[in-house]
Protein backbone atom coordinates (compact mmCIF):
# COMPACT_ATOMS: atom_id res chain seq x y z
CA UNK A 1 0.00 0.00 0.00
CA UNK A 2 2.72 2.03 1.06
CA UNK A 3 4.63 1.63 -2.26
CA UNK A 4 1.71 2.42 -4.43
CA UNK A 5 0.99 5.55 -2.76
CA UNK A 6 4.69 6.35 -3.54
CA UNK A 7 3.90 5.63 -7.20
CA UNK A 8 1.06 7.26 -7.27
CA UNK A 9 3.06 10.43 -5.83
CA UNK A 10 5.75 9.86 -8.30
CA UNK A 11 3.28 10.52 -10.78
CA UNK A 12 1.86 13.26 -9.71
CA UNK A 13 5.29 15.05 -8.98
CA UNK A 14 6.13 14.38 -12.85
CA UNK A 15 3.09 15.77 -14.10
CA UNK A 16 3.25 18.93 -11.97
CA UNK A 17 6.25 19.48 -13.31
CA UNK A 18 5.71 18.32 -16.74
CA UNK A 19 3.23 21.10 -16.97
CA UNK A 20 5.35 23.38 -15.47
CA UNK A 21 8.10 23.53 -17.67
CA UNK A 22 6.73 22.11 -21.23
CA UNK A 23 3.29 21.56 -22.83
CA UNK A 24 2.55 18.20 -21.61
CA UNK A 25 -0.34 15.62 -23.09
CA UNK A 26 -2.74 14.87 -19.78
CA UNK A 27 -2.60 10.87 -19.84
CA UNK A 28 1.81 11.67 -20.62
CA UNK A 29 1.84 9.53 -23.94
CA UNK A 30 2.76 12.48 -26.70
CA UNK A 31 6.85 13.34 -27.40
CA UNK A 32 8.84 15.70 -25.34
CA UNK A 33 8.44 19.54 -26.52
CA UNK A 34 10.88 21.97 -24.87
CA UNK A 35 10.72 25.91 -25.29
CA UNK A 36 13.50 27.22 -26.23
CA UNK A 37 13.23 30.69 -25.03
CA UNK A 38 15.77 32.48 -26.88
CA UNK A 39 14.30 31.98 -30.09
CA UNK A 40 10.70 31.71 -28.60
CA UNK A 41 10.19 28.27 -30.96
CA UNK A 42 8.50 24.94 -29.60
CA UNK A 43 11.65 22.33 -30.77
CA UNK A 44 11.71 18.57 -30.77
CA UNK A 45 14.34 17.83 -28.16
CA UNK A 46 13.73 14.01 -27.74
CA UNK A 47 10.83 11.62 -28.35
CA UNK A 48 9.51 9.10 -25.83
CA UNK A 49 8.62 5.78 -27.58
CA UNK A 50 4.81 5.58 -28.06
CA UNK A 51 3.84 2.49 -26.37
CA UNK A 52 1.33 0.20 -27.65
CA UNK A 53 -0.69 -3.02 -26.60
CA UNK A 54 1.52 -5.80 -27.43
CA UNK A 55 4.24 -4.09 -25.18
CA UNK A 56 2.22 -5.65 -22.34
CA UNK A 57 0.81 -8.58 -23.42
CA UNK A 58 4.93 -9.11 -24.33
CA UNK A 59 5.48 -8.84 -20.67
CA UNK A 60 2.34 -10.27 -19.44
CA UNK A 61 1.31 -12.67 -21.86
CA UNK A 62 -1.08 -13.42 -24.06
CA UNK A 63 -2.65 -16.68 -22.00
CA UNK A 64 -6.22 -16.17 -21.39
CA UNK A 65 -8.77 -17.71 -19.54
CA UNK A 66 -11.94 -17.89 -20.90
CA UNK A 67 -15.84 -19.21 -20.57
CA UNK A 68 -18.15 -20.97 -23.07
CA UNK A 69 -21.59 -19.16 -22.78
CA UNK A 70 -23.49 -22.16 -21.70
CA UNK A 71 -21.11 -22.20 -18.52
CA UNK A 72 -22.85 -21.62 -15.77
CA UNK A 73 -22.18 -18.37 -13.73
CA UNK A 74 -21.15 -19.96 -10.35
CA UNK A 75 -18.20 -21.97 -12.72
CA UNK A 76 -17.46 -18.39 -13.61
CA UNK A 77 -17.45 -17.43 -10.01
CA UNK A 78 -15.14 -19.77 -9.13
CA UNK A 79 -12.29 -18.89 -12.09
CA UNK A 80 -12.96 -15.09 -10.97
CA UNK A 81 -12.46 -15.76 -7.39
CA UNK A 82 -9.29 -18.56 -7.95
CA UNK A 83 -7.50 -16.78 -10.27
CA UNK A 84 -7.82 -13.49 -8.81
CA UNK A 85 -8.95 -11.76 -11.81
CA UNK A 86 -12.21 -9.10 -12.50
CA UNK A 87 -13.57 -10.27 -16.04
CA UNK A 88 -13.16 -13.23 -18.19
CA UNK A 89 -13.96 -12.93 -22.14
CA UNK A 90 -16.87 -15.50 -23.58
CA UNK A 91 -16.11 -17.24 -26.74
CA UNK A 92 -18.24 -19.41 -28.78
CA UNK A 93 -17.41 -22.98 -30.56
CA UNK A 94 -15.69 -21.70 -32.64
CA UNK A 95 -13.47 -20.10 -30.81
CA UNK A 96 -15.21 -15.95 -31.28
CA UNK A 97 -15.63 -13.77 -29.14
CA UNK A 98 -19.30 -13.28 -27.97
CA UNK A 99 -19.10 -11.17 -25.08
CA UNK A 100 -17.15 -10.58 -21.73
CA UNK A 101 -18.58 -11.50 -18.17
CA UNK A 102 -17.11 -9.10 -15.58
CA UNK A 103 -17.72 -8.96 -11.46
CA UNK A 104 -20.11 -6.20 -12.08
CA UNK A 105 -22.13 -8.21 -14.68
CA UNK A 106 -22.35 -10.96 -11.75
CA UNK A 107 -23.25 -8.29 -9.05
CA UNK A 108 -25.98 -7.06 -11.37
CA UNK A 109 -27.61 -10.74 -11.58
CA UNK A 110 -27.88 -10.92 -7.99
CA UNK A 111 -29.29 -8.15 -7.39
CA UNK A 112 -31.97 -8.69 -10.38
CA UNK A 113 -32.63 -12.69 -9.84
CA UNK A 114 -30.88 -13.19 -6.40
CA UNK A 115 -28.77 -16.21 -5.24
CA UNK A 116 -30.22 -18.59 -7.84
CA UNK A 117 -28.00 -16.15 -10.20
CA UNK A 118 -24.84 -18.60 -9.75
CA UNK A 119 -27.61 -21.29 -11.62
CA UNK A 120 -27.63 -19.06 -14.58
CA UNK A 121 -25.84 -19.45 -18.05
CA UNK A 122 -23.15 -16.71 -18.65
CA UNK A 123 -24.49 -16.25 -21.56
CA UNK A 124 -27.62 -14.30 -19.91
CA UNK A 125 -26.05 -12.27 -18.01
CA UNK A 126 -22.46 -11.50 -20.54
CA UNK A 127 -22.14 -8.10 -21.61
CA UNK A 128 -22.61 -9.10 -25.19
CA UNK A 129 -21.46 -5.77 -26.87
CA UNK A 130 -17.68 -5.90 -25.99
CA UNK A 131 -15.25 -2.70 -26.79
CA UNK A 132 -11.73 -4.44 -28.08
CA UNK A 133 -8.62 -3.34 -28.92
CA UNK A 134 -6.00 -4.73 -31.25
CA UNK A 135 -1.79 -5.33 -30.85
CA UNK A 136 -0.96 -1.57 -32.81
CA UNK A 137 -3.62 0.16 -30.21
CA UNK A 138 -1.37 2.75 -28.27
CA UNK A 139 -1.87 2.51 -24.67
CA UNK A 140 -3.43 6.33 -24.31
CA UNK A 141 -6.18 4.65 -26.61
CA UNK A 142 -6.63 1.91 -24.72
CA UNK A 143 -7.20 3.80 -21.58
CA UNK A 144 -9.64 6.31 -22.92
CA UNK A 145 -11.63 3.65 -24.18
CA UNK A 146 -11.63 2.00 -20.06
CA UNK A 147 -12.71 5.62 -19.19
CA UNK A 148 -15.37 6.31 -21.73
CA UNK A 149 -17.26 2.96 -21.39
CA UNK A 150 -16.35 2.90 -17.55
CA UNK A 151 -14.99 -1.06 -17.81
CA UNK A 152 -11.73 -2.12 -16.51
CA UNK A 153 -10.71 -5.11 -19.25
CA UNK A 154 -10.35 -4.80 -22.73
CA UNK A 155 -9.87 -8.16 -24.81
CA UNK A 156 -7.44 -8.12 -27.47
CA UNK A 157 -8.08 -9.39 -31.33
CA UNK A 158 -5.84 -10.44 -33.23
CA UNK A 159 -6.71 -11.78 -37.25
CA UNK A 160 -10.72 -11.73 -35.44
CA UNK A 161 -9.46 -14.28 -32.58
CA UNK A 162 -9.14 -13.58 -28.95
CA UNK A 163 -5.60 -12.65 -28.69
CA UNK A 164 -5.53 -11.54 -25.20
CA UNK A 165 -6.74 -8.94 -22.20
CA UNK A 166 -5.58 -6.24 -20.83
CA UNK A 167 -6.72 -4.69 -17.48
CA UNK A 168 -6.56 -1.27 -16.15
CA UNK A 169 -4.11 -2.57 -13.69
CA UNK A 170 -1.84 -3.38 -17.01
CA UNK A 171 -2.45 0.19 -18.56
CA UNK A 172 -1.72 2.19 -14.93
CA UNK A 173 1.55 -0.12 -15.06
CA UNK A 174 2.69 1.51 -18.36
CA UNK A 175 1.59 4.94 -17.35
CA UNK A 176 3.76 4.69 -14.20
CA UNK A 177 6.53 3.19 -16.17
CA UNK A 178 5.90 6.04 -19.26
CA UNK A 179 6.19 8.67 -16.28
CA UNK A 180 9.74 7.53 -14.71
CA UNK A 181 10.81 6.98 -18.66
CA UNK A 182 10.13 10.55 -19.81
CA UNK A 183 11.09 12.18 -16.05
CA UNK A 184 14.39 10.50 -17.26
CA UNK A 185 14.67 12.41 -20.41
CA UNK A 186 14.24 15.38 -18.28
CA UNK A 187 16.62 15.32 -16.14
CA UNK A 188 19.12 14.39 -19.21
CA UNK A 189 18.05 17.44 -20.77
CA UNK A 190 17.93 19.33 -17.37
CA UNK A 191 21.50 18.38 -17.01
CA UNK A 192 22.49 19.16 -20.91
CA UNK A 193 21.53 22.42 -20.58
CA UNK A 194 23.46 23.73 -18.07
Amino acid sequence: MHLFKEAYTFVFIVFLCSAIYYPFNIYGFCEIKLYDDIQGKMTNREEVPIMKVETILQRKGNDVLSLRPEDTVQTASAILAVNKIGALPVKNGDEELVGILSERDIVKGLYKIGASCVDSLVQDLMSSKVTTCTLDDEVQDVQQKMHQGRFRHIPVIKDGKLHGVVSQGDVMHMCIEKAQTEASVMRELAIARG
